[in-house]
């Protein structure tokens, strides 16, 4: 037998434990990782690497939206495509109530 316990498994002994001894369980859980943390590398260390490895990856796929500049005369086209205005208490009785008139 290797000894290794899974996920599954350890999920499956907490579920069996009464409310307060769970907590009790987390609490022994989080306190052995925030020790664990604290010898872990630093967080400026992680966000320089993150940082790092998000500025490849940027180069490598380019931008998901790419922007394409336009002269502001190119928004007077769009004037008058959409009717702004109206009564909306009178649009949703015309749709919901049945017997509006």
């Amino acid at each position: 037998m290797s000894g290794q316990v899974t996920l599954e498994q350890v999920e499956q002994q907490a579920a069996q434990l009464p409310p307060h001894e769970q907590l009790k369980l987390v609490a022994h859980i989080s306190e052995r990782l925030s020790r664990a943390a604290q010898t872990a590398p630093t967080a400026v260390e992680d966000a320089s690497a993150r940082q790092q490895r998000e500025q490849e990856a940027a180069g490598q796929r380019g931008p998901w939206y790419p922007t394409r500049p336009q002269p502001p005369e190119t928004l007077t086209r769009l004037i008058g495509l959409v009717a702004i205005g109206g009564d909306a208490l009178a649009d949703s009785e015309a749709l919901y109530d049945a017997d509006w008139h």
